[in-house]
């Protein structure tokens, strides 16, 4: 089998927004998902002191509740978390991802633009409360508000104390 990256090395500091640029086809999905532990390393090693959360690329195969709110906190439910704390995790979790719990908690998901499925696939990330976020190609497809938008919601996070690494073939990002 052939290798998808080879002798890579680096550390994160918490608190910390990192951006993993690369062309396509360079890998940078691959190494999130080794980071998230989705992937094995054929050698090496991956150390974190806890499991990373990674929003993957294609947000939409990532929403699979009928409705944005039900989506957000089917991770957090699955970590035991119900009542008030849930509905709390998940209209903290949407509003830091630009896609207020007023507004949208009761929409359908797949009626949803691109750019908002995005953000909403991030609020269900933010909402596990992991310290070390991966976020892949976040900005991939959107307009330029709204990739502002993804990366204030990042950058945000990195400020709160979260480790957030990101991947984009956008140099500028």
């Amino acid at each position: 089998a052939e290798e998808a990256v080879r002798d890579v090395s680096f550390s994160l500091r918490q608190g910390s927004l990192t951006a993993l640029t690369g062309v396509s086809g360079s890998g940078k999905s691959t190494i999130l998902e080794l980071a998230a532990g989705l992937l094995a390393p054929s050698s090496g090693s991956i150390r974190a002191d806890s499991r990373p959360a990674l929003a993957q690329q294609n947000s939409e195969a990532a929403l699979f509740e009928r409705f944005a709110a039900d989506d957000v906190a089917f991770g957090p439910r699955n970590r035991g978390i119900s009542g008030r704390q849930l509905v709390n995790t998940v209209k903290h979790a949407m509003d830091t991802a630009g896609i207020p719990f007023s507004r949208f908690a009761d929409r359908q998901t797949f009626c949803l633009s691109g750019g908002e499925q995005r953000r909403l696939a991030v609020a269900g990330i933010i909402a596990l409360d992991a310290p070390v976020l991966l976020f892949d190609e976040p900005t991939a497809g959107l307009d330029g508000p709204s990739r502002f938008a993804v990366m204030q919601t990042m950058k945000s996070l990195a400020d709160s104390g979260h480790t957030d690494l990101f991947s984009s073939h956008r140099r500028d990002e």
